[in-house]
């Protein structure tokens, strides 16, 4: 089994920040539905894939776009967690980035063949790390090019780029294809 824990924060505002250097529009966005599709033939495997997504939680009227997203995201089999009641319920205690935080949990306490990180921050170097160590294979889905330094050596060559291997965006990016 492969298990793909997503940083949704992470990867939207490498892509609006960093990417687009405005906030994605709907159209920007990834195409999630498409993600374990294209995954398993990347992966050239049969194998189940599980997708879960760590949300941070929204209040007002943010919250309702985000549970419509929620509400898509299990709709296409995903899980989806919110990352101040889960750090509720499983005792983890709150820091400056709970999301970080929650998705390194649910790294750390996968039991899957394959491990991957939506998100491309140092935080996830450790529990890659001991993962691999265990014997799973560990990998990274993002932006190549934003990759840390600390998360690059540990998963070598097993990174699937959202847009270039996964095509999930409906239109272009305007990036650089480094490799």
């Amino acid at each position: 089994m492969t298990e793909v824990i997503l940083d949704i924060e992470n990867i939207d505002a490498t892509l609006g920040f960093q990417i687009l250097e405005h906030k994605p529009l709907p159209s920007e966005r990834p195409d999630w539905s498409l993600l374990v599709p294209n995954l398993k033939k990347r992966l050239h495997s049969p194998a189940e894939i599980s997708a879960v997504a760590v949300l941070k939680e929204a209040s007002g009227e943010k919250a309702i776009p985000q549970l419509k997203f929620a509400n898509f995201l299990k709709h296409i089999g995903w899980r989806t967690v919110f990352a101040q009641t889960f750090a509720s319920r499983n005792s983890i205690p709150l820091s400056r980035d709970l999301v970080d935080d929650v998705t390194a949990y649910l790294l750390t306490s996968s039991r899957a063949g394959t491990v991957l990180v939506g998100g491309m921050d140092k935080y996830a170097a450790g529990c890659l790390a001991d993962q691999k160590a265990r014997g799973a294979r560990v990998g990274v889905v993002g932006f190549q090019e934003f990759i840390s330094d600390s998360i690059a050596p540990v998963v070598g060559d097993c990174f699937f780029d959202l847009e270039f291997d996964l095509g999930l965006f409906r239109q272009p990016l305007p990036r650089i294809r480094l490799f």
